[in-house]
Protein backbone atom coordinates (compact mmCIF):
# COMPACT_ATOMS: atom_id res chain seq x y z
CA UNK A 1 0.00 0.00 0.00
CA UNK A 2 2.96 2.35 0.56
CA UNK A 3 3.78 2.21 -3.14
CA UNK A 4 0.15 2.99 -3.95
CA UNK A 5 -0.07 6.06 -1.68
CA UNK A 6 3.29 7.47 -2.74
CA UNK A 7 2.39 7.04 -6.39
CA UNK A 8 -1.08 8.59 -5.93
CA UNK A 9 0.44 11.50 -4.01
CA UNK A 10 2.76 12.21 -6.92
CA UNK A 11 -0.31 12.83 -9.13
CA UNK A 12 -1.87 15.48 -6.86
CA UNK A 13 -0.92 18.44 -9.07
CA UNK A 14 -2.17 16.77 -12.25
CA UNK A 15 -5.40 15.70 -10.56
CA UNK A 16 -6.17 19.28 -9.50
CA UNK A 17 -5.12 20.81 -12.82
CA UNK A 18 -7.07 18.41 -15.04
CA UNK A 19 -10.06 18.19 -12.68
CA UNK A 20 -10.50 21.93 -12.15
CA UNK A 21 -9.87 22.65 -15.82
CA UNK A 22 -12.49 20.14 -16.97
CA UNK A 23 -14.92 21.39 -14.33
CA UNK A 24 -14.52 24.96 -15.60
CA UNK A 25 -15.07 23.68 -19.14
CA UNK A 26 -18.30 21.93 -18.09
CA UNK A 27 -19.57 25.07 -16.33
CA UNK A 28 -18.73 27.24 -19.35
CA UNK A 29 -20.63 24.87 -21.64
CA UNK A 30 -23.74 25.32 -19.47
CA UNK A 31 -23.63 29.11 -19.51
CA UNK A 32 -22.79 29.37 -23.21
CA UNK A 33 -25.71 27.12 -24.17
CA UNK A 34 -28.32 29.39 -22.58
CA UNK A 35 -26.88 32.34 -24.50
CA UNK A 36 -26.70 30.65 -27.90
CA UNK A 37 -29.65 28.24 -27.78
CA UNK A 38 -31.87 30.24 -30.17
CA UNK A 39 -28.99 30.76 -32.61
CA UNK A 40 -27.96 27.11 -32.51
CA UNK A 41 -31.54 26.02 -33.19
CA UNK A 42 -31.76 28.19 -36.29
CA UNK A 43 -28.44 27.15 -37.90
CA UNK A 44 -28.59 24.26 -40.37
CA UNK A 45 -25.41 22.29 -39.63
CA UNK A 46 -24.23 19.55 -42.03
CA UNK A 47 -25.63 16.23 -40.88
CA UNK A 48 -22.22 14.56 -41.18
CA UNK A 49 -20.74 16.98 -38.64
CA UNK A 50 -23.61 16.39 -36.21
CA UNK A 51 -23.23 12.61 -36.61
CA UNK A 52 -19.48 12.77 -36.02
CA UNK A 53 -19.91 14.56 -32.70
CA UNK A 54 -22.96 12.68 -31.44
CA UNK A 55 -25.71 15.26 -32.02
CA UNK A 56 -27.11 13.76 -35.21
CA UNK A 57 -30.55 12.84 -33.87
CA UNK A 58 -31.23 16.07 -31.94
CA UNK A 59 -29.14 18.96 -33.25
CA UNK A 60 -27.21 21.55 -31.26
CA UNK A 61 -30.36 23.39 -30.19
CA UNK A 62 -31.17 20.48 -27.88
CA UNK A 63 -29.09 20.50 -24.66
CA UNK A 64 -28.39 16.77 -25.02
CA UNK A 65 -26.91 17.24 -28.48
CA UNK A 66 -25.04 20.37 -27.46
CA UNK A 67 -23.42 18.83 -24.36
CA UNK A 68 -22.58 15.68 -26.33
CA UNK A 69 -20.82 17.73 -29.00
CA UNK A 70 -19.13 20.35 -26.85
CA UNK A 71 -18.04 18.17 -23.94
CA UNK A 72 -18.59 14.42 -24.04
CA UNK A 73 -17.19 13.87 -27.53
CA UNK A 74 -13.89 15.60 -26.65
CA UNK A 75 -13.43 15.28 -22.88
CA UNK A 76 -12.24 11.63 -23.15
CA UNK A 77 -9.31 12.88 -25.25
CA UNK A 78 -8.35 15.42 -22.59
CA UNK A 79 -8.61 12.98 -19.69
CA UNK A 80 -7.03 10.37 -21.96
CA UNK A 81 -3.97 12.58 -22.28
CA UNK A 82 -3.57 12.47 -18.51
CA UNK A 83 -4.00 8.69 -18.52
CA UNK A 84 -1.39 8.30 -21.28
CA UNK A 85 1.17 10.32 -19.32
CA UNK A 86 0.39 8.64 -16.00
CA UNK A 87 0.10 5.04 -17.25
CA UNK A 88 3.35 5.07 -19.18
CA UNK A 89 5.09 6.91 -16.35
CA UNK A 90 4.02 4.74 -13.44
CA UNK A 91 6.35 1.86 -14.44
CA UNK A 92 8.29 2.84 -17.57
CA UNK A 93 8.85 6.30 -16.10
CA UNK A 94 10.55 4.79 -13.05
CA UNK A 95 12.92 2.97 -15.38
CA UNK A 96 13.64 6.10 -17.43
CA UNK A 97 14.44 8.04 -14.25
CA UNK A 98 16.76 5.28 -13.10
CA UNK A 99 14.69 4.51 -9.99
CA UNK A 100 13.21 1.20 -11.08
CA UNK A 101 16.44 -0.65 -10.21
CA UNK A 102 16.26 0.71 -6.69
CA UNK A 103 12.63 -0.39 -6.35
CA UNK A 104 13.51 -3.81 -7.73
CA UNK A 105 16.33 -4.18 -5.18
CA UNK A 106 13.85 -3.74 -2.33
CA UNK A 107 11.95 -6.72 -0.92
CA UNK A 108 9.08 -6.01 -3.30
CA UNK A 109 8.04 -8.37 -6.05
CA UNK A 110 7.44 -7.11 -9.54
CA UNK A 111 3.91 -8.23 -9.05
CA UNK A 112 3.55 -5.82 -6.15
CA UNK A 113 4.71 -2.91 -8.30
CA UNK A 114 2.58 -3.95 -11.25
CA UNK A 115 -0.60 -4.06 -9.19
CA UNK A 116 -0.31 -0.99 -6.98
CA UNK A 117 1.21 1.61 -9.29
CA UNK A 118 -1.34 1.23 -12.15
CA UNK A 119 -4.07 1.10 -9.52
CA UNK A 120 -2.95 4.52 -8.28
CA UNK A 121 -3.37 5.83 -11.84
CA UNK A 122 -6.91 4.41 -11.96
CA UNK A 123 -7.82 6.11 -8.68
CA UNK A 124 -6.25 9.37 -9.88
CA UNK A 125 -8.38 9.16 -13.03
CA UNK A 126 -11.52 8.68 -10.94
CA UNK A 127 -10.61 11.77 -8.90
CA UNK A 128 -10.14 13.81 -12.09
CA UNK A 129 -13.60 12.77 -13.31
CA UNK A 130 -15.12 13.54 -9.91
CA UNK A 131 -13.61 17.04 -9.87
CA UNK A 132 -14.80 17.72 -13.40
CA UNK A 133 -18.30 16.61 -12.38
CA UNK A 134 -18.34 19.45 -9.86
CA UNK A 135 -18.59 21.86 -12.79
CA UNK A 136 -22.04 20.51 -13.66
CA UNK A 137 -23.19 20.61 -10.04
CA UNK A 138 -22.08 24.23 -9.62
CA UNK A 139 -23.37 25.62 -12.93
CA UNK A 140 -26.53 23.78 -13.94
CA UNK A 141 -28.75 25.02 -11.05
CA UNK A 142 -28.23 28.59 -12.29
CA UNK A 143 -29.16 28.06 -15.94
CA UNK A 144 -32.23 26.80 -17.77
CA UNK A 145 -31.32 23.98 -20.16
CA UNK A 146 -34.63 22.14 -20.31
CA UNK A 147 -36.09 19.22 -18.44
CA UNK A 148 -34.42 16.42 -20.39
CA UNK A 149 -31.00 17.00 -18.83
CA UNK A 150 -30.33 16.90 -15.09
CA UNK A 151 -27.23 17.34 -12.96
CA UNK A 152 -27.23 13.63 -12.09
CA UNK A 153 -27.38 12.63 -15.75
CA UNK A 154 -24.38 14.81 -16.56
CA UNK A 155 -22.40 13.53 -13.57
CA UNK A 156 -23.26 9.95 -14.49
CA UNK A 157 -22.22 10.51 -18.10
CA UNK A 158 -18.93 12.04 -16.94
CA UNK A 159 -18.09 9.07 -14.73
CA UNK A 160 -19.10 6.68 -17.53
CA UNK A 161 -15.87 7.65 -19.35
CA UNK A 162 -14.00 5.37 -16.93
CA UNK A 163 -14.25 2.07 -18.91
CA UNK A 164 -12.67 3.65 -21.99
CA UNK A 165 -10.00 5.37 -19.90
CA UNK A 166 -9.27 2.10 -18.09
CA UNK A 167 -8.50 0.54 -21.47
CA UNK A 168 -6.12 3.40 -22.31
CA UNK A 169 -4.47 2.82 -18.92
CA UNK A 170 -4.05 -0.89 -19.66
CA UNK A 171 -2.57 -0.16 -23.10
CA UNK A 172 -0.16 2.37 -21.58
CA UNK A 173 1.05 -0.12 -18.98
CA UNK A 174 1.48 -2.86 -21.61
CA UNK A 175 3.47 -0.62 -23.95
CA UNK A 176 5.50 0.62 -21.01
CA UNK A 177 6.54 -2.97 -20.37
CA UNK A 178 7.43 -3.64 -24.03
CA UNK A 179 8.80 -0.37 -25.45
CA UNK A 180 12.46 0.69 -25.20
CA UNK A 181 11.69 3.91 -23.27
CA UNK A 182 8.85 5.73 -21.65
CA UNK A 183 8.83 8.32 -24.48
CA UNK A 184 8.29 5.56 -27.03
CA UNK A 185 5.54 3.98 -24.93
CA UNK A 186 3.86 7.37 -24.50
CA UNK A 187 3.96 8.12 -28.21
CA UNK A 188 2.41 4.77 -29.17
CA UNK A 189 -0.26 5.01 -26.44
CA UNK A 190 -1.18 8.56 -27.50
CA UNK A 191 -1.36 7.33 -31.08
CA UNK A 192 -3.70 4.55 -30.00
CA UNK A 193 -5.96 7.11 -28.27
CA UNK A 194 -6.10 9.45 -31.27
CA UNK A 195 -6.62 6.69 -33.83
CA UNK A 196 -9.42 5.20 -31.72
CA UNK A 197 -11.15 8.58 -31.71
CA UNK A 198 -10.65 9.24 -35.43
CA UNK A 199 -11.90 5.83 -36.50
CA UNK A 200 -15.12 6.33 -34.55
CA UNK A 201 -15.60 9.90 -35.84
CA UNK A 202 -14.87 9.08 -39.47
CA UNK A 203 -16.99 5.95 -39.33
CA UNK A 204 -19.97 8.03 -38.19
CA UNK A 205 -19.70 10.51 -41.06
CA UNK A 206 -20.43 8.32 -44.06
CA UNK A 207 -22.07 4.99 -44.68
CA UNK A 208 -19.29 4.08 -47.13
CA UNK A 209 -16.70 4.00 -44.31
CA UNK A 210 -19.01 3.18 -41.43
CA UNK A 211 -17.28 -0.17 -40.88
CA UNK A 212 -14.23 1.71 -39.54
CA UNK A 213 -16.01 2.60 -36.32
CA UNK A 214 -16.34 -1.05 -35.35
CA UNK A 215 -12.55 -1.26 -35.11
CA UNK A 216 -12.44 1.54 -32.52
CA UNK A 217 -12.78 1.02 -28.76
CA UNK A 218 -14.01 4.63 -28.62
CA UNK A 219 -17.13 3.54 -30.51
CA UNK A 220 -17.91 0.89 -27.89
CA UNK A 221 -17.52 3.44 -25.09
CA UNK A 222 -20.84 5.07 -26.25
CA UNK A 223 -19.62 8.50 -25.15
CA UNK A 224 -20.63 10.79 -28.04
CA UNK A 225 -24.34 10.03 -27.77
CA UNK A 226 -24.54 9.01 -24.14
CA UNK A 227 -27.12 11.68 -23.20
CA UNK A 228 -29.33 10.82 -26.18
CA UNK A 229 -29.12 7.06 -26.63
CA UNK A 230 -27.57 5.98 -23.33
CA UNK A 231 -25.12 3.09 -23.22
CA UNK A 232 -25.28 -0.45 -24.53
CA UNK A 233 -24.36 -3.00 -21.84
CA UNK A 234 -22.80 -5.45 -24.30
CA UNK A 235 -20.51 -2.67 -25.57
CA UNK A 236 -19.26 -2.17 -22.03
CA UNK A 237 -18.81 -5.90 -21.44
CA UNK A 238 -16.69 -6.11 -24.60
CA UNK A 239 -14.65 -3.05 -23.62
CA UNK A 240 -13.99 -4.31 -20.08
CA UNK A 241 -13.11 -7.80 -21.32
CA UNK A 242 -10.47 -6.34 -23.66
CA UNK A 243 -9.13 -4.25 -20.76
CA UNK A 244 -8.73 -7.31 -18.54
CA UNK A 245 -6.96 -9.17 -21.35
CA UNK A 246 -4.54 -6.30 -21.97
CA UNK A 247 -3.82 -6.08 -18.23
CA UNK A 248 -2.96 -9.78 -18.07
CA UNK A 249 -0.64 -9.52 -21.08
CA UNK A 250 0.96 -6.41 -19.58
CA UNK A 251 1.60 -8.22 -16.32
CA UNK A 252 3.35 -11.05 -18.13
CA UNK A 253 5.46 -8.57 -20.12
CA UNK A 254 6.48 -6.60 -17.02
CA UNK A 255 7.42 -9.73 -15.12
CA UNK A 256 9.89 -10.70 -17.85
CA UNK A 257 11.20 -7.23 -18.75
CA UNK A 258 14.95 -6.59 -18.63
CA UNK A 259 15.41 -3.19 -17.03
CA UNK A 260 17.65 -0.72 -18.82
CA UNK A 261 17.88 -2.71 -22.06
CA UNK A 262 16.41 0.16 -24.15
CA UNK A 263 14.96 -2.09 -26.85
CA UNK A 264 11.63 -3.59 -27.68
CA UNK A 265 11.18 -6.63 -25.47
CA UNK A 266 8.51 -8.78 -27.05
CA UNK A 267 10.35 -11.77 -25.63
CA UNK A 268 9.21 -10.60 -22.21
CA UNK A 269 5.74 -11.88 -23.13
CA UNK A 270 7.20 -15.35 -22.52
CA UNK A 271 7.64 -14.38 -18.87
CA UNK A 272 11.29 -15.49 -18.77
CA UNK A 273 13.52 -14.85 -15.77
CA UNK A 274 16.62 -12.70 -16.30
CA UNK A 275 19.52 -12.18 -13.88
CA UNK A 276 21.90 -9.35 -14.67
CA UNK A 277 24.20 -6.80 -13.05
CA UNK A 278 22.63 -3.36 -12.65
CA UNK A 279 24.67 -0.29 -11.69
CA UNK A 280 22.51 1.94 -9.52
CA UNK A 281 22.81 5.60 -10.59
CA UNK A 282 22.81 6.78 -6.95
CA UNK A 283 26.02 8.41 -5.62
CA UNK A 284 25.76 7.00 -2.13
CA UNK A 285 25.07 3.55 -3.50
CA UNK A 286 27.74 3.35 -6.18
CA UNK A 287 27.94 -0.38 -6.12
CA UNK A 288 26.68 -3.22 -8.24
CA UNK A 289 23.69 -5.22 -7.10
CA UNK A 290 22.60 -8.51 -8.52
CA UNK A 291 18.95 -7.94 -9.35
CA UNK A 292 16.71 -10.83 -10.22
CA UNK A 293 13.77 -10.09 -12.48
CA UNK A 294 11.05 -11.65 -10.48
CA UNK A 295 9.08 -13.43 -13.16
CA UNK A 296 7.41 -16.72 -12.44
CA UNK A 297 5.83 -15.97 -9.05
CA UNK A 298 3.36 -18.69 -8.24
CA UNK A 299 0.55 -16.19 -7.62
CA UNK A 300 1.50 -13.83 -10.44
CA UNK A 301 -1.32 -14.66 -12.80
CA UNK A 302 -3.84 -14.69 -9.98
CA UNK A 303 -2.84 -11.23 -8.79
CA UNK A 304 -2.80 -9.83 -12.33
CA UNK A 305 -6.25 -11.22 -12.77
CA UNK A 306 -7.17 -9.42 -9.57
CA UNK A 307 -5.94 -6.11 -11.01
CA UNK A 308 -7.90 -6.78 -14.15
CA UNK A 309 -11.00 -7.43 -12.09
CA UNK A 310 -10.43 -4.16 -10.23
CA UNK A 311 -10.35 -2.33 -13.55
CA UNK A 312 -13.43 -4.25 -14.62
CA UNK A 313 -15.22 -3.34 -11.41
CA UNK A 314 -14.30 0.31 -11.82
CA UNK A 315 -15.52 0.39 -15.40
CA UNK A 316 -18.66 -1.56 -14.61
CA UNK A 317 -19.38 0.65 -11.63
CA UNK A 318 -19.11 3.77 -13.78
CA UNK A 319 -21.39 2.33 -16.46
CA UNK A 320 -24.10 1.04 -14.18
CA UNK A 321 -23.78 4.12 -12.00
CA UNK A 322 -24.61 6.12 -15.09
CA UNK A 323 -27.52 3.84 -15.89
CA UNK A 324 -28.87 4.30 -12.37
CA UNK A 325 -28.48 8.09 -12.39
CA UNK A 326 -29.85 8.47 -15.91
CA UNK A 327 -32.95 6.41 -15.15
CA UNK A 328 -33.55 7.72 -11.62
CA UNK A 329 -36.79 9.67 -11.21
CA UNK A 330 -36.43 13.40 -11.74
CA UNK A 331 -38.21 16.00 -9.66
CA UNK A 332 -40.03 18.76 -11.50
CA UNK A 333 -40.24 21.95 -9.39
CA UNK A 334 -42.94 24.42 -10.48
CA UNK A 335 -44.41 27.66 -9.17
CA UNK A 336 -48.00 27.89 -8.04
CA UNK A 337 -50.47 29.57 -5.74
CA UNK A 338 -53.29 28.82 -3.33
CA UNK A 339 -56.54 29.14 -5.20
CA UNK A 340 -60.24 28.51 -4.66
CA UNK A 341 -63.25 27.77 -6.92
CA UNK A 342 -64.54 31.17 -7.94
CA UNK A 343 -67.40 32.64 -9.97
CA UNK A 344 -68.28 36.11 -11.16
CA UNK A 345 -71.59 37.88 -10.61
CA UNK A 346 -72.45 39.82 -13.79
CA UNK A 347 -74.75 42.79 -14.38
CA UNK A 348 -78.14 41.39 -15.44
CA UNK A 349 -79.05 44.45 -17.56
CA UNK A 350 -77.90 47.87 -18.71
CA UNK A 351 -78.37 50.38 -15.92
CA UNK A 352 -77.12 51.94 -12.72
CA UNK A 353 -75.99 50.03 -9.65
CA UNK A 354 -78.59 51.19 -7.15
CA UNK A 355 -77.84 48.88 -4.23
CA UNK A 356 -74.98 46.59 -3.17
CA UNK A 357 -75.95 44.41 -0.22
CA UNK A 358 -72.60 42.59 -0.04
CA UNK A 359 -69.10 44.02 0.28
CA UNK A 360 -65.67 42.44 0.10
CA UNK A 361 -65.29 39.80 2.82
CA UNK A 362 -69.00 39.06 3.21
CA UNK A 363 -70.31 35.48 2.96
CA UNK A 364 -73.17 34.94 0.53
CA UNK A 365 -75.41 32.05 -0.49
CA UNK A 366 -75.90 30.79 -4.02
CA UNK A 367 -78.98 32.41 -5.63
CA UNK A 368 -79.26 35.20 -3.04
CA UNK A 369 -79.29 38.82 -4.32
CA UNK A 370 -76.10 40.76 -3.59
CA UNK A 371 -77.24 44.00 -5.22
CA UNK A 372 -79.69 45.62 -7.64
CA UNK A 373 -79.50 47.29 -11.04
CA UNK A 374 -82.03 49.94 -12.16
CA UNK A 375 -82.51 49.32 -15.85
CA UNK A 376 -82.09 52.30 -18.15
CA UNK A 377 -84.31 50.77 -20.83
CA UNK A 378 -87.52 49.56 -19.13
CA UNK A 379 -87.44 51.29 -15.70
CA UNK A 380 -87.34 47.87 -13.99
CA UNK A 381 -85.05 46.80 -11.16
CA UNK A 382 -83.06 43.56 -11.59
CA UNK A 383 -81.31 41.63 -8.82
CA UNK A 384 -77.58 40.77 -8.96
CA UNK A 385 -77.55 37.09 -7.98
CA UNK A 386 -74.62 35.20 -6.32
CA UNK A 387 -73.66 32.38 -8.71
CA UNK A 388 -72.16 30.23 -5.92
CA UNK A 389 -72.01 30.15 -2.15
CA UNK A 390 -68.84 31.63 -0.75
CA UNK A 391 -67.12 34.84 0.20
CA UNK A 392 -66.98 38.05 -1.79
CA UNK A 393 -63.27 38.44 -2.56
CA UNK A 394 -63.41 41.33 -5.03
CA UNK A 395 -65.90 44.10 -5.84
CA UNK A 396 -65.45 45.76 -9.24
CA UNK A 397 -68.14 48.50 -9.00
CA UNK A 398 -69.68 50.97 -6.58
CA UNK A 399 -73.21 52.22 -6.00
CA UNK A 400 -74.27 54.76 -8.60
CA UNK A 401 -71.96 53.45 -11.28
CA UNK A 402 -73.29 52.71 -14.75
CA UNK A 403 -72.89 49.09 -15.84
CA UNK A 404 -73.65 47.30 -19.08
CA UNK A 405 -75.28 43.88 -19.19
CA UNK A 406 -72.64 41.18 -18.72
CA UNK A 407 -70.17 43.45 -16.92
CA UNK A 408 -68.30 41.61 -14.10
CA UNK A 409 -69.40 43.10 -10.79
CA UNK A 410 -68.25 40.83 -7.95
CA UNK A 411 -65.97 37.84 -7.56
CA UNK A 412 -67.17 35.17 -5.13
CA UNK A 413 -64.80 32.41 -3.97
CA UNK A 414 -65.60 29.19 -2.15
CA UNK A 415 -62.93 29.42 0.56
CA UNK A 416 -64.13 26.17 2.07
CA UNK A 417 -62.71 24.32 -0.94
CA UNK A 418 -59.17 25.65 -1.27
CA UNK A 419 -57.01 24.18 -4.00
CA UNK A 420 -53.53 24.44 -5.48
CA UNK A 421 -52.91 25.85 -8.96
CA UNK A 422 -49.56 24.97 -10.55
CA UNK A 423 -47.96 26.54 -13.64
CA UNK A 424 -46.78 23.73 -15.93
CA UNK A 425 -44.44 24.48 -18.83
CA UNK A 426 -45.67 23.16 -22.18
CA UNK A 427 -42.53 21.00 -22.49
CA UNK A 428 -43.47 19.18 -19.27
CA UNK A 429 -47.10 18.45 -20.10
CA UNK A 430 -46.15 15.05 -21.55
CA UNK A 431 -44.89 14.00 -18.11
CA UNK A 432 -47.90 15.26 -16.14
CA UNK A 433 -51.14 13.31 -15.68
CA UNK A 434 -54.27 13.44 -13.55
CA UNK A 435 -53.81 11.60 -10.25
CA UNK A 436 -50.05 12.26 -10.07
CA UNK A 437 -48.86 13.03 -6.50
CA UNK A 438 -47.50 16.49 -5.70
CA UNK A 439 -45.56 17.73 -2.67
CA UNK A 440 -46.36 21.37 -1.98
CA UNK A 441 -44.46 23.91 0.13
CA UNK A 442 -46.24 27.19 0.90
CA UNK A 443 -43.62 29.94 0.85
CA UNK A 444 -45.18 32.25 3.48
CA UNK A 445 -45.87 29.50 6.00
CA UNK A 446 -42.97 27.17 5.28
CA UNK A 447 -45.54 24.40 5.57
CA UNK A 448 -45.56 21.28 3.46
CA UNK A 449 -48.55 19.25 2.32
CA UNK A 450 -49.29 16.47 -0.13
CA UNK A 451 -51.97 16.38 -2.79
CA UNK A 452 -52.69 15.03 -6.28
CA UNK A 453 -53.34 16.59 -9.66
CA UNK A 454 -57.09 16.76 -10.23
CA UNK A 455 -57.26 18.49 -13.62
CA UNK A 456 -55.06 20.06 -16.30
CA UNK A 457 -56.27 23.03 -18.34
CA UNK A 458 -56.51 22.72 -22.10
CA UNK A 459 -55.55 26.32 -22.84
CA UNK A 460 -52.61 28.38 -21.58
CA UNK A 461 -53.06 30.71 -18.63
CA UNK A 462 -51.82 33.67 -20.68
CA UNK A 463 -51.78 34.54 -24.40
CA UNK A 464 -49.56 32.32 -26.52
CA UNK A 465 -45.88 33.38 -26.53
CA UNK A 466 -44.64 35.38 -29.50
CA UNK A 467 -40.95 34.42 -29.40
CA UNK A 468 -39.39 30.99 -30.01
CA UNK A 469 -37.55 31.15 -26.67
CA UNK A 470 -40.81 31.61 -24.75
CA UNK A 471 -43.06 28.74 -23.73
CA UNK A 472 -46.71 28.59 -22.77
CA UNK A 473 -47.80 27.82 -19.22
CA UNK A 474 -50.75 25.57 -18.45
CA UNK A 475 -52.60 25.31 -15.15
CA UNK A 476 -52.74 22.06 -13.20
CA UNK A 477 -55.15 22.07 -10.27
CA UNK A 478 -54.88 19.97 -7.13
CA UNK A 479 -57.44 19.47 -4.41
CA UNK A 480 -56.81 20.10 -0.69
CA UNK A 481 -59.06 17.75 1.30
CA UNK A 482 -57.92 19.07 4.70
CA UNK A 483 -56.53 22.55 4.15
CA UNK A 484 -54.41 24.29 6.76
CA UNK A 485 -56.56 27.05 8.38
CA UNK A 486 -53.66 29.49 7.90
CA UNK A 487 -53.85 29.21 4.11
CA UNK A 488 -55.08 32.23 2.20
CA UNK A 489 -56.04 32.60 -1.45
CA UNK A 490 -53.13 33.95 -3.48
CA UNK A 491 -50.30 32.59 -1.28
CA UNK A 492 -47.30 31.57 -3.37
CA UNK A 493 -46.01 28.01 -3.26
CA UNK A 494 -43.63 25.51 -4.84
CA UNK A 495 -44.83 22.18 -6.17
CA UNK A 496 -42.51 19.16 -6.49
CA UNK A 497 -43.68 16.46 -8.91
CA UNK A 498 -41.70 13.20 -9.10
CA UNK A 499 -41.52 11.95 -12.69
CA UNK A 500 -40.24 8.40 -13.38
CA UNK A 501 -37.75 8.20 -16.23
CA UNK A 502 -38.68 5.99 -19.15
Amino acid sequence: MTVFWLSLRSFRTQILAYGIGLGAWAAAVCFIFTTLQDTLSSIDYPQAILDAFGAGSTGLGDPRGYFSTEFFSLAPLVVGAFVVIASTGCLAGEESRGTMEMLASLPLSRLHLFVWKPLSVLVATILVLALSSAGWALALPFVEVGRDVTVWMLIGATMAQLPFLALILAVGVLLGALAPTRATAGAWTAGFLVVAYLLAAIGAISDSVSALKYASPYYYADLTGILIDGIKPWHQVLLDSITVGVVLVGGVAFSGREFGAERWQFGALLGRRDVRQVALPVPEAARVLSVEARGGDGGRMLAMLGLGLLLLAGGGGAVYGYRYLATAPRVLVVDGRVDAPSAVAYAPANGVISILTASEGDDVQQGAPVGWVESSTDDATYPIVAPISGRVTRVEVRVGQLALAGTPLLLISDLGSLRVSLDIDEADLRDISVGQPVDVTVTALGAGLSTRIASISGVPREPAPTRASQTAKYEARCTLPNPDPRLRVGMRLKGRITIPRR
